[in-house]
């Protein structure tokens, strides 16, 4: 069974993604804020981290940093509200495997997921 780390603010959102990903199987622990998330993160075993930009305490950007230098290779989803364009270079800069921007279609997410997983 796959293991996936959502690290969301958005306990609507949260919710959702556990939901969604454990009808497909899916392990799903979640952290509500950046230091929460950089704490689970850094026990490992997980195969993918779905994260969002605008965090409590440490941002998406900075903790995806943090474990790239660390030598964490997972992949990595960014959620973001923000313009996507704003934010590529820094995320490409940070190691994020993908961005996909809030609102987002569940099925979308699901499909990168499932091809994240697949390939890792």
């Amino acid at each position: 069974m796959s293991r996936v780390l959502v690290i969301e603010d958005d306990p609507g959102i949260a919710r959702l993604l556990k939901r969604g990903l454990a009808l497909e199987g899916i392990e799903v622990d979640i952290a509500e804020d950046g230091f929460a998330g950089r704490e689970l993160w850094e026990r490992g075993g997980f195969d993918l981290v779905i994260l969002d930009v605008m965090l409590p305490g440490v941002d998406g950007l900075s903790l995806c940093a943090e474990r790239r230098t660390a030598g964490d290779e997972v992949p990595i989803i960014l959620l973001t509200a923000r313009d996507e364009e704003e934010i590529a270079h820094r995320a490409r800069e940070a190691g994020i495997t993908a961005c996909i921007g809030k609102p987002f279609s569940f099925p979308e997410l699901l499909e990168r997921v499932t091809a994240l997983l697949k390939a890792g």
